[in-house]
This record gives C-alpha cells, structure tokens and sequence, in this order.
C-alpha cells in the first residue's frame, strides 16, 4: 500500500490516474483543489464536462446505489468520475466498510470510472502513518489509491497568502502575511475568508497595501469561528468547504443552535444586500443603507454577486428548517450536517 503525499498529486495524475482515489488528512482546501483539477483532467472543461461527473453526498450513499452509477458508459469522454463525499469512516460499523470495499472491487469490471472518496479532516483513523496505517485505511487501500494532506508548510503558506492578497487587488509583505497567519490560524479555508475580508478592508480604505492594524480590526482570531465562512460555502453549493468549517465548529464546541442562529442572520442579510444590488446600488450605498462598514458591504457584494434571490431564499428556507429540527429535537450537529448535503 502507498501513500501519495498531497502535493505529489497533481504531477502524478499528469502521468497516469487510477481507478480511484482516498483523499484524506488535516487540509481540506487543498484536497478540493486537487479534486478540481482530477474533475479537469477526466472530465474536461465547458459545457458537456456534467455529463461524466457524478457526485454523491453520504446522506445519499449506499453501496447498491454506488454500484449503480458504475454501470452507465461515459458520454462524449473515455471515463467518468464519481466523487463520493461526506462519509465517517469513524464510526462506520466493519461490515459496513466491507459492503463499500466490495463496490470497489467491482471497479476492475467497469474500468471506465474513476472514484474520488473524499474525507473531511478527522472524518478517518489514520493510526501511525506511514509505518503503521489504521485497518480502515489499509482495507481501502487495496482497491484505492491514497492520497494525504497535510497542512501546508509555513513558508508555503506565507507564498499562497501573499498571492490570495494580491488576487484581491492588494499588497501584503511576507511580514504582514506570517501575521494574519499567526493571528487567523493554518487552516485555508478559514484563511481564504479572512485575507478577503482585510483585502475589502484596506480598499474601502483607499489604499492598496495591507497594515497590521487591518488583521485586528477585522480579522477573526483562529480560536472563533465564521458565521459567514460557512453561510458563503453553503450558497457556493461548496460541500468539502462547509464540511471543513462545520469540523472547526464542532472542535470549538460551538452550540449547533448558536451556529444555526448566526448563518441564518448572514442569510438575511445577503438577501437583503441582494435586493438592493439589484436595485442598483453600489457598496457603498449599501453601505450606508445598511449602516455597516463599507468593507462588509464589499464582501457582501461579492458573495451575491454570482447568485439570485431565489437561491439565497432557498438557503434560508432550510436553515429555518435545520432550525426548528435542531430545537424540536436535538440531534446534536445532525441537522446542519444534512443541511450540508442537501446542496
């Protein structure tokens, strides 16, 4: 059994792929890159790339409806992908695991199709890697290649911040970049959010170059969380995204109540902000409007900017629906987790 390192992954499937793929380990952003990029190479770009591209949430999943969608032929390409998300390889029961292992091994007669099994972060038992893998990983490891994650190394992360900045239309020093880093945490996802939210800062404030003070002012600190990371994933129909957020969540033991209460307020908002885009307002009059700062109406502008109204209603809908579950009878994280895979 062998273990791909994350960041060999790109340049391995340059050079060959296989019949499926285990992503797994602590950085879920870096995961959903690589699954863009395998999506990109079986599937191509452009309008006929969904006819070969199948996803399947665990809310949806049982191993008689996995082997189903094994059996239709690509169309218009010579393979498929079928990219599995949202599964708890922790407390899956052994005979469970057995019944997907044995789906897998059924890849060898249908060796059109790719399968992406991919994990959210603590979603699997790793053991004592490399030397000593869990049973789960070396059961799965038969039929699938496994491909780990780690966190990004500093001084690459520093590379990747200072670039996100500058994608923003702003500059950050390699300084300014360890700072939000030590001040934000190592996650990306949460990371991404936050470089967005000091780059709209600084520009409301008419400059184009980060200060220090921009990280305090409206940055939040790695031991919090962001109502707005999660809200922004859920309307993006971003599933490995929101995933990874809800897993900070629960690691901070944020009350499920409390998480629902606060994205459905974002919800609001952003249909508020909605309506008076299309209205022709700017974010600066939102601003006003609003009487919010003029960097969060920026950052408001652009989550809604690729959606509609109906969609964010829709988003509100089943949060208020995740809501009531949530107080009618608590199911711990259960109902957010389903909102999720609802996308």
């Amino acid at each position: 059994m062998t273990i791909i390192k994350g960041a060999d992954f790109e340049r391995q499937i340059k050079k060959k792929h296989a019949a499926g793929y285990l992503f797994f380990g602590e950085e879920d952003y870096l995961k959903a890159h690589s699954a863009r990029i395998l999506r990109q190479l079986i599937c191509g770009e452009g309008e006929m790339a969904g006819f070969n591209h199948i996803r399947l949430c665990a809310d949806e999943y049982s191993p008689e409806k996995l082997k189903k969608l094994l059996l239709p032929l690509p169309m218009f390409g010579e393979r498929k992908l079928i990219e599995l998300a949202g599964l708890d390889f922790c407390s899956m029961k052994s005979e469970e695991l057995g019944a997907l292992c044995n789906v897998l091994a059924a890849l060898r007669e249908y060796d059109y199709n790719t399968i992406l099994i991919y994990v959210a972060a603590g979603g699997i038992e790793e053991g004592k890697l490399p030397s000593r893998p869990s049973p789960t990983l070396v059961k799965l490891g038969k039929y699938l290649d496994l491909v780990k994650f780690e966190k990004c190394p500093p001084a690459k992360l520093v590379s990747w911040a200072g670039r996100h900045f500058l994608h923003n239309g702003v500059g950050a020093s390699p300084e300014i970049c360890r700072k939000i880093i030590n001040y934000c945490g190592r996650n990306m996802y949460i990371l991404a959010g936050e470089i967005d939210k000091v780059s709209f800062y600084a520009l409301s404030k008419g400059r184009n170059e980060v200060q220090e003070s921009d990280i305090h002012e409206v940055a939040v600190p790695d031991s919090d969380y962001d109502a707005f990371a999660f809200a922004n994933a859920l309307m993006a129909g971003d599933r490995p995204r929101a995933l990874s957020v809800l897993m900070l969540m629960k690691q901070q033991r944020i009350e499920p109540v409390k998480i629902m209460a606060e994205v459905s307020s974002v919800f609001c908002d952003l249909l508020i902000v909605r309506a008076l885009s299309d209205e022709g307002l700017g974010a600066v009059d939102i601003a006003r409007e609003l009487n919010i700062h003029e960097y969060r109406a920026k950052l408001y502008c652009t989550a809604v900017a690729g959606t509609t109204t109906d969609k964010i209603s829709r988003m509100l809908g089943l949060c208020a629906e995740a809501d009531a579950a949530l107080k009618l009878s608590p199911t711990g994280y259960a109902p957010i987790e389903l909102l999720v895979c609802s996308l």
